[in-house]
């Protein structure tokens, strides 16, 4: 092959453009011919272009060898479910040729893989312009903005799954954009702070931080989402309360907007300078999780009595290691729903023992679950841990008066 060839961004082998390169003596007839100038298949340099990129300079080896130490194996290689039989078994191919030959090392040239889904026309075709459902995102971003768009992609489908494409929520993605803009500029009114309130925002985000790390981590970019939404609804109501431009109120802020850089880019980056913040937010480490401040104070404990799944909902104080009573009568707090059997009566305790049945609560009919027998009774109760894993088991209620 020649060496004085000219490489320009044509899509076209430089051997094409070459001037005398192509032009041959046949060797049957004797005759002039032309060479074909597609020597190569692209995936000739795709399959290793990852090992170049480490050291493009280097005219010595193919790569730099302390590069390759430090870098390879790739951490993560996502595409295309169609590339597991081209480009992702070709570069694998590569890689044990070149391992064989001393060049590479490690069975693999990834170490994880991970295909995305496919964004369909809205006829849940795949998209063609032969089929004339090519949705181009150039009128959108004019309209909305590129981080609306981006953030609405991460939004509306599960990457891995990909769904047909659909315009119906992206004026909802928008909104969130603009409200968060108005949360984080907007002064209001600051009162005295409010303890529980703060504590109970600090919980907001500090369990948001854990699930937006989480699902970063597994690719689960619309939970992302909703997590974000859902924070911000808290600081809407913190806001209102009085809590802006308190310490909590700064750091929620500060946490939120570097949770939301990777999703909405440049209103991001405008936020945090317009706060003056150092430039730039997307050089800022990643916010710490703090287990203690995103603890919850009492969980749920679902009661099942008779066959009645939503008899009674009692409330465990985690943090107090108590129950948590209604009044000053020391009966178990019950919140009764749809299958209550509509008397004013809980199990009276004494020293978290059950004596009897009780009355005496001036409550609406419907408020408590009649309870009878409760020694036999067995209950089914679900508790979530810390937010994620679900324990279950049954037991009898007074074995659970016993431990609550």
């Amino acid at each position: 092959l020649p060496d004085d060839v000219e490489w320009k961004p044509t899509g076209e082998s430089p051997l094409k453009l070459h001037p005398t390169w192509k032009n041959t003596t046949c060797p049957k007839c004797g005759g002039p011919a032309e060479r074909d100038t597609d020597t190569m298949d692209t995936f000739m340099c795709s399959s290793w272009y990852h090992l170049r990129y480490l050291s493009p300079d280097c005219d010595t080896w193919p790569f730099d060898q302390k590069e390759y130490d430090y870098w390879m194996p790739v951490d993560l290689y996502t595409g295309g479910i169609e590339h597991a039989t081209m480009h992702l078994i070709y570069t694998r191919f590569f890689h044990k040729a070149l391992r064989d030959m001393g060049i590479t090392k490690g069975p693999e040239p990834f170490l994880m893989l991970r295909n995305q889904g496919m964004v369909l026309g809205e006829d849940s075709e795949k998209m063609s312009k032969s089929r004339g459902n090519v949705v181009a995102p150039d009128a959108l971003v004019s309209e909305y903005g590129a981080d609306t768009v981006r953030a609405y992609l991460m939004f509306f489908a599960r990457w891995e799954l990909g769904a047909p494409w659909s315009y119906s929520g992206i004026d909802g993605t928008n909104r969130w954009i603009r409200r968060t803009w108005a949360a984080v500029l907007e002064p209001a009114e600051t009162q005295v702070e409010d303890a529980e309130l703060a504590k109970a925002l600090r919980r907001k985000l500090h369990q948001t931080v854990a699930k937006v790390t989480h699902d970063f981590q597994e690719f689960e970019f619309n939970t992302i989402i909703s997590s974000l939404m859902e924070l911000m609804n808290e600081m809407v109501k913190a806001k209102a309360a009085g809590l802006w431009n308190t310490p909590v109120w700064n750091e929620t802020v500060d946490i939120y907007l570097r949770l939301l850089a990777p999703v909405a880019p440049h209103i991001s980056e405008e936020l945090w300078a317009k706060l003056g913040k150092p430039y730039s937010i997307h050089t800022q480490l990643w916010p710490a999780y703090d287990a203690e401040a995103a603890r919850e104070d009492e969980i749920p404990l679902i009661v099942q009595i008779n066959g009645n799944q939503d008899s009674c909902d009692y409330r465990y104080n985690l943090r107090q290691g108590a129950r948590q009573d209604h009044g000053s009568c020391g009966h178990i707090q019950c919140r009764g729903r749809k299958s209550c059997l509509g008397q004013r009566c809980c199990a009276k305790t004494s020293g978290g023992q059950i004596t009897q049945e009780s009355d005496c609560c001036p409550r609406t009919a419907g408020e408590y679950c009649h309870v009878r027998n409760v020694k036999e009774h067995l209950i089914r109760s679900t508790m979530k841990d810390e937010g994620r894993k679900r324990l279950q088991w049954c037991i009898p209620l007074q074995s659970l008066v016993n431990r609550i």
